[in-house]
């Protein structure tokens, strides 16, 4: 009799376990999923949480900052490449996981949002770290082909239960907002290299009548150098990485089609 209810009382256990389970996958199923992130909005997380990093002030060496879940990160994205930035930076250290946030992850329960420094000092106590990162994602949108967002992160040193630093971080920032887009900027730049010898016509013909080989090859040298500084004006006047060999191809670029056009006016002059 004892090993009857024994049995039947394991069965209910079992059965109520299955039960639980499967109303979990059940709830996970149904519930309702973010959209997922699409490749701008993704590239401007990327770049808005490396210039974070940067902007972060100097914090002793090995220091563990714990990145909390940031207001408004709907999926959790913006949190999860900004823990993984700051790591990959080595300024500071992630804290590891803990059991209960392992089975939270697994079990796709999203971590609370934490809005204010009150709340961000309490988690870091609780998660014994000296400081803690925390703040909110707004203005996280994308259109065709072009991604926005700003951050808004606050830095706490726990144990003074104090703020570090705040900052603020858009992508694009205000001084690109009205830049135009590059294949506009292109057009731009081969529409006026084009017309310029063209509507300078008369002053090509003069330098050529002069039959100076010095004074066309000067004369070309700044036609090439306009197309050079339209082009580096374009650029945001940047020379970094491709935009510097972008520069060389344009005065290169601009050099040839001059000359070409000179030959064209020396023919018909």
């Amino acid at each position: 009799m004892m090993g009857l209810l024994k049995n039947l009382v394991r069965f209910r256990w079992s059965l109520l376990a299955v039960l639980a389970l499967a109303a979990w996958e059940g709830y996970l199923l149904l519930k309702p999923k973010p959209t997922p992130l699409d490749e701008p909005r993704q590239k401007v997380a990327e770049e808005a949480c490396w210039q974070a990093v940067r902007k972060l002030p100097q914090l002793p060496p090995g220091a563990q900052v714990a990145v909390l879940r940031l207001v408004g990160d709907r999926t959790g994205y913006v949190t999860d490449r900004l823990r993984a930035i700051l790591e990959r930076s080595g300024a500071c250290r992630q804290p590891e996981p803990s059991m209960i946030q392992r089975a939270m992850k697994e079990l796709q329960v999203n971590e609370s949002e934490i809005g204010t420094a009150e709340q961000a000092v309490a988690a870091g106590k609780g998660m014994n770290v000296p400081f803690v990162l925390s703040g909110r994602v707004s203005g996280f949108h994308s259109d065709r082909d072009t991604g926005r967002i700003c951050l808004e992160l606050t830095l706490a040193d726990v144990p003074a239960a104090k703020t570090v630093s705040k900052m603020t971080v858009a992508v694009p920032g205000p001084a690109d907002a009205g830049r135009l887009a590059w294949h506009w900027r292109a057009l731009i730049w081969a529409a006026v290299v084009a017309v310029l010898p063209l509507v300078t016509w008369p002053v090509v013909r003069k330098v050529l009548s002069t039959e100076s080989n010095p004074v066309t090859a000067a004369a070309l040298l700044v036609y090439s150098l306009a197309a050079w500084v339209l082009a580096y004006a374009l650029a945001g006047f940047a020379v970094a990485g491709w935009a510097a060999l972008l520069l060389v191809v344009a005065f290169l670029i601009g050099l040839a089609y001059n000359y070409l056009a000179f030959c064209l006016i020396e023919r018909y002059r």
